[in-house]
């Protein structure tokens, strides 16, 4: 009776074994997976401090820019809120625009000293995650255009760049959309399908 049951052991042993979840940041840079841990592991809004606030986003154009940059992480149920000051502790957002009467300082994650709302256009968008005074990671973003889409574009561009979605189907798997990555196990794959598995994404 055993000597027929041995061609199913390989089957027993694969069904008995679960495949081990890819870790959050596989296919990432170190810093971004810093920014990724810290999205994901806040359990509230964090906090965003905008510098300066374009004024053609409307009468609260810190709340706009925090709502623009929230519809781009909502993969990973996480938001922000507008702040006029930087926490000293703990994780938070500094998008620094600049372009026409405004120029990007270059400034950290603290030296935000308030300014009056961007009159012109924003060209240029220079995001930082931060976790207290210290930069975890950075993206820049380019505008071609004017008016206000263009920059309501240039909000979700660049915080997607600072944040890239976990995978196709909103999944953890592994993966960024926008960077070349690679899912193993039984996580979601780019061809929309799961199980075990080697799954490209792009």
């Amino acid at each position: 009776m055993r000597r027929y049951l041995l061609p199913l052991l390989p089957l027993l042993a694969t069904a008995c074994t679960q495949p081990s979840s890819p870790p959050v940041d596989a296919g990432l840079g170190p810093d971004l997976a810093a920014a990724r841990r810290l999205l994901l592991a806040s359990g509230e809004p964090i906090p965003m401090v905008v510098v300066p606030a374009p004024a053609l986003l409307g009468p609260a154009p810190d709340a706009t820019v925090a709502r623009l940059a929230s519809s781009a992480t909502q993969w990973a149920a996480a938001s922000f809120r507008p702040s006029t000051v930087p926490p000293l502790s703990g994780p938070h957002l500094v998008m620094r625009f600049s372009g026409g009467d405004a120029t990007d300082g270059g400034g950290g994650c603290l030296a935000t000293e308030p300014a009056p709302p961007m009159q012109a256009d924003p060209t240029r968008l220079r995001a930082l995650v931060c976790d207290g005074s210290v930069t975890v990671a950075e993206a820049v973003g380019m505008s071609g255009g004017g008016g206000r889409k263009a920059a309501e574009a240039l909000v979700t561009d660049t915080t997607a760049r600072l944040f890239p979605r976990m995978s196709a189907q909103d999944s953890p798997g592994g993966w960024s959309s926008n960077a070349p990555g690679v899912s193993l196990g039984g996580w979601w794959g780019s061809g929309g399908g799961s199980g075990v598995g080697v799954g490209l994404g792009f």
